[in-house]
């Protein structure tokens, strides 16, 4: 098991290659935790049953961190965008059961201020599907930290919501065609 970011440079990416590979057989796991968590794990098994691209936009409200705090240190955490982004980037991958093929981002300019934690990526999966990811770090605290949107999941185009991991329970509105989620507590999951 290894924390995220698995490696911030190509030099730790080979090291890490050559060290599984002499390791054989044995597994990796990155500490991808929000995969786990009771309301993504529900998601997954709703969306499961589409058997068509989707199309997902994931919000994510991550509050200030300012740029003297190691996790903004290029050496220690790499920034948020690669030691926190990735949270998300796997999210998506989870839920569309696909691999990226194409990415492209940009982050607002910002000065300095706010690290360049302020970014929208967009995200072609191999099986069709296409996500959007929208990482800030000036919305206030009120907007709730994550929100998964997702449409085209069936020919009525239905749209789920998915807030701050906290769902206790998932209902369908057959009269409104929407999927409700009764929020109840906030888990992000565990491995």
């Amino acid at each position: 098991f290894c924390e995220k970011p698995l490696c911030l440079n190509h030099e730790e990416l080979r090291e890490i290659v050559k060290a599984y590979q002499s390791a054989q057989p044995c597994g990796l796991l990155v500490g991808y935790n929000r995969r786990f968590a009771p309301m993504a794990l529900r998601l997954k098994v709703f969306i499961g049953r589409i058997r068509e691209p989707l199309v997902l936009h994931y919000r994510v409200n991550a509050g200030y961190v300012p740029s003297s705090h190691w996790v903004q240190d290029p050496h220690e955490g790499g920034g948020r965008i690669v030691g926190e982004m990735c949270h998300f980037v796997d999210q998506l991958m989870f839920l569309v059961d696909s691999q990226p093929v194409r990415v492209h981002a940009t982050a607002l300019p910002d000065n300095g201020h706010y690290s360049g934690d302020n970014v929208v990526a967009r995200l072609e999966f191999a099986n069709g599907s296409l996500g959007t990811i929208t990482y800030v770090s000036f919305m206030f605290e009120l907007k709730g930290l994550s929100k998964v949107d997702s449409t085209g999941l069936n020919p009525d185009d239905v749209e789920l919501d998915l807030i701050d991991y906290g769902a206790e329970e998932l209902t369908w509105d057959k009269e409104n065609n929407e999927l409700i989620v009764q929020v109840a507590f906030t888990d992000f999951g565990s491995m």
